[in-house]
């Protein structure tokens, strides 16, 4: 089911996001320090911690980490078929303190067209990926528009 969102990212790390969900309008609000939700019809409800972190990770892509305790390695060749959108990507794994994501990156544009992720589903742990797209320029800082989270 694809449910319409629109995103405010402050970034690196303020998040503001309505959905419009069956059940009417839910806003999850995520900065460094708190979280909260708000659905129709109810009060605010605290994000917890591990919660409110995820969300901060997904707003940027990257959470916050220094980008020096990070690795970041290329893979040669990918270990599946990354054939999305009818062209090849190169793969490049991010990893460290808090961080494990794998971006696909368009090698015509440089630009990151997905990224894929662990991410708590409703029975736990799942893979998580979101398409990114509709690259648009402001001030000299291309980024993109569009994030489908899958």
């Amino acid at each position: 089911m694809k449910v319409p969102a629109v995103a405010t990212i402050v970034f690196p790390d303020h998040m503001h996001l309505d959905l419009q969900t069956p059940d009417g309008p839910f806003t999850i609000v995520a900065t460094p320090e708190a979280g909260f939700t708000l659905a129709a019809g109810r009060s605010a409800h605290d994000m917890p911690e591990s919660r409110n972190r995820e969300s901060l990770g997904k707003s940027s892509g990257m959470p916050s980490t220094s980008p020096s305790m990070l690795t970041i390695r290329p893979l040669s060749s990918p270990p599946e078929p990354a054939k999305d959108r009818g062209c090849g990507y190169e793969i490049v794994d991010v990893s460290g303190p808090g961080v494990s994501i794998r971006w696909y990156v368009d090698p015509a544009t440089s630009h990151i067209v997905r990224e894929a992720y662990q991410t708590a589903g409703p029975q736990g742990s799942a893979q998580g990926t979101t398409d990114l797209s509709h690259w648009q320029t402001t001030d000299g800082i291309t980024l993109p528009t569009l994030h489908t989270i899958n």
